[in-house]
């Protein structure tokens, strides 16, 4: 295991791998507010052969698949207060990425490190994607919608006080019929309600399965987000689970 090449101080001098600054707090910054998501990939600063310790050693857990890339930082920053000088630039963003490249470059100097940012995608306190006219639409639709369901519902109890003394098997018009559709009572009832049909009753082992089926699923999503795709404080630990 590479791990055991690596004292607890080999690893904790390198580079923070996963970091994030409190977005809430960037944005409290207004106009200044800049928070952006890079990638920064190191390099060594000397290409002669005079490697720095740190970088032979994310060399060695990069030569493990089953390792995180060390050499690749995924940062989330607050600019104004990480970068500060990175700001001046924010309007352009292949000045802003050269800003904080220069910025990162002087954080990792004394490590014998250099490096550049690969991927990067920034926000402000503006919407980055502010509401248009087919989003007011939809909104409107939806309001609308909800607006119906609450009127079908009030109706159908209405409804069903008035018609308790018909039998169920009057034909019922169309349009309390879709009252019944869309009413939340009705459709509540529905779905608390077991089914004893003999054909149900044949089936349960089905259910069961169904049942387990869903929890391997959601297990198995909860795991993959918590230890893959999320930022991780503590990546020797996972690293030394693999």
């Amino acid at each position: 295991n590479i791990f055991f090449l690596f004292s607890d101080t080999d690893y904790a001098s390198l580079p923070i791998l996963f970091h994030m600054d409190n977005f809430d707090d960037c944005m409290l910054l207004k106009r200044r507010a800049l928070y952006c998501y890079l990638s920064y990939e190191l390099q060594p600063l000397h290409s002669n052969g005079n490697q720095s310790k740190t970088w032979i050693n994310l060399k060695k857990l990069r030569g493990n698949p089953y390792n995180y890339r060390h050499d690749i930082l995924r940062h989330n920053i607050c600019v104004p207060k990480t970068c500060p000088n990175a700001t001046k630039v924010k309007d352009n963003k292949d000045l802003l990425s050269n800003s904080l490249t220069n910025c990162y470059n002087e954080k990792v100097k004394h490590l014998g490190l250099t490096g550049t940012i690969t991927k990067i995608d920034c926000e402000t306190d503006e919407p980055k994607y502010p509401m248009d006219y087919w989003d007011s639409i939809t909104a409107k639709i939806f309001k609308i919608y909800v607006i119906f369901v609450i009127i079908t519902s009030l109706s159908e109890k209405l409804l069903r006080d008035r018609m308790s003394g018909f039998s169920n098997e009057v034909v019922k018009p169309i349009y309390i019929r879709l009252i019944e559709a869309f009413s939340i009572p009705r459709n509540w009832n529905r779905l608390k309600t077991i089914n004893t049909n003999p054909d149900i009753e044949r089936l349960k082992c089905i259910q069961g399965v169904r049942f387990y089926n869903m929890i391997l699923v959601i297990l198995t999503h909860t795991i993959y987000i918590s230890f893959i795709s999320l930022p991780i404080s503590n990546t020797k630990r996972i690293e030394k689970s693999k």
